[in-house]
């Protein structure tokens, strides 16, 4: 078999150096990994706690209370299967090439929609010259028309190029 014999090292290659080396480099990966998670983790908190500190000055604590008792509810109950049914139907229904375009299609409208529920919802909101002076409905249903404009082109054109996700990947060896 020549100078390498199946399963040993080549020449220098895999030692017991290389393996303590490895071992350290991997315990300063997963130490790093900890300490930005517990940055973060205090981030998250001191912005939480300011959020507590701004909601404390709200004078309408019922308002606040609704939205946040009403927006967790109106997730679970009505959102969240409305989205599982979507997708679902999405899975069995639309032809591999279609799959990933409506996919995104469909998480851009509900981005959108919840971007737009404080600007539908409350209409006698403070005027801003130019964000509160047009018809946010028209300027929502615009702007969900140009995503499904632009769902509906990629989608040709994935199925034309035959690009359909697992076919795809099937062909390259994955």
């Amino acid at each position: 078999m020549g100078t390498l014999e199946r399963g040993a090292p080549p020449s220098g290659g895999w030692g017991h150096q290389s393996v303590i080396a490895t071992a350290s480099l991997r315990g300063r990966a997963i130490m790093l990994i900890m300490t930005v998670r517990i940055v973060l983790a205090a981030c998250g908190l001191a912005a939480a706690g300011w959020g507590v500190v701004l909601a404390v000055d709200v004078p309408e604590h019922g308002s606040l209370l609704a939205w946040f008792v009403s927006g967790p509810l109106l997730h679970d109950i009505v959102i969240a299967p409305l989205v599982a049914l979507l997708g679902l139907a999405l899975a069995r229904g639309a032809g591999p090439a279609w799959r990933a375009p409506a996919a995104v299609g469909a998480t851009l409208t509900g981005v959108l929609g919840v971007l737009a529920i404080p600007l539908l919802w409350r209409p006698e909101s403070p005027v801003n010259p130019g964000l509160h002076d047009r018809d946010h409905l028209a300027g929502l249903a615009v702007a969900v028309a140009v995503v499904w404009l632009l769902v509906g082109v990629c989608g040709l054109w994935r199925n034309r190029r035959g690009r359909a996700g697992t076919e795809w990947m099937s062909r390259r060896g994955h």
